[in-house]
């Protein structure tokens, strides 16, 4: 069985210490049986705490629903072309990135109504949770680690500037203010090709300069494309591995 999580119910809560933990009720076609124990906490009967944590709307489990195999059917296509040598191939933003990937902080109940939901700010939900990128293989902008973290704009060509995503150094891409690095509308280094680093005082890589560079060709010309191949697959609606 693998459960969802019914978005919308309430949080089934509890108490520990003077911070109560919080996470949504748990959503599955069936009641669980034999859920074992915790490798945390083997002392703690599971069995006997779950039915408080289950959801009671089955019919909202769509997991498991029936669909025909042309629905899950998809053709990707491969095409080549010379982008790099579009004078904007650098300075153009990145492709738009959905903003359920931004790691914000979820609703959560006040300590002072526990059946109310707290009001907090969008820049609150925003700032609260700082991640590793270690802990975010596909989260955020798939160029994060490229994009240019100043505008490029009156900048000259061959100019060395900071890119984002050093996993040991402050995140530019953070709250509101950094919506331009998060979603790279100050585009990127997409050849990769800076040379410059700045380093701590234990000779650790800090941040990385990325070099501005621009093509010949004006963006307003049409590039001829060749394709590269077509594969057909089946998109899964939830990745699975069996060992």
């Amino acid at each position: 069985v693998f459960p969802g999580y019914a978005y919308g119910e309430r949080p089934a809560s509890g108490s520990r210490a003077a911070k109560p933990p919080e996470q949504w009720q748990i959503l599955s076609a069936q009641p669980i049986t034999n859920i074992g124990r915790s490798i945390c906490y083997p002392s703690i009967d599971l069995s006997t705490r779950m039915p408080a944590f289950m959801s009671n709307k089955p019919e909202q489990f769509t997991l498991a629903r029936d669909f025909q195999p042309a629905d899950r059917c998809r053709e990707i296509v491969f095409w080549a072309v010379d982008w790099q040598s579009y004078e904007d191939f650098e300075t153009a933003p990145s492709a738009p990135v959905d903003a359920s990937r931004y790691p914000k902080l979820s609703p959560h109940v006040s300590q002072h109504a526990p059946n109310k939901y707290r009001a907090v700010s969008a820049s609150h939900l925003m700032n609260y949770a700082e991640f590793h990128d270690r802990h975010q293989f596909l989260a955020r902008n798939p160029e994060k680690n490229l994009v240019f973290l100043e505008p490029t704009v009156g900048q000259d060509t061959g100019a060395e500037i900071k890119i984002g995503g050093m996993d040991n150094a402050s995140r530019p891409d953070l709250g509101v203010a950094g919506i331009p690095v998060f979603s790279g509308l100050y585009g990127a280094d997409r050849n990769f090709n800076g040379t410059t680093v700045e380093r701590d005082a234990a000779n650790e890589i800090v941040q990385l300069f990325g070099k501005l560079d621009r093509g010949p060709i004006p963006k307003s010309v049409r590039l001829r494309a060749v394709q590269v191949g077509r594969f057909t697959f089946y998109d899964p609606r939830l990745p699975l591995v069996i060992r």
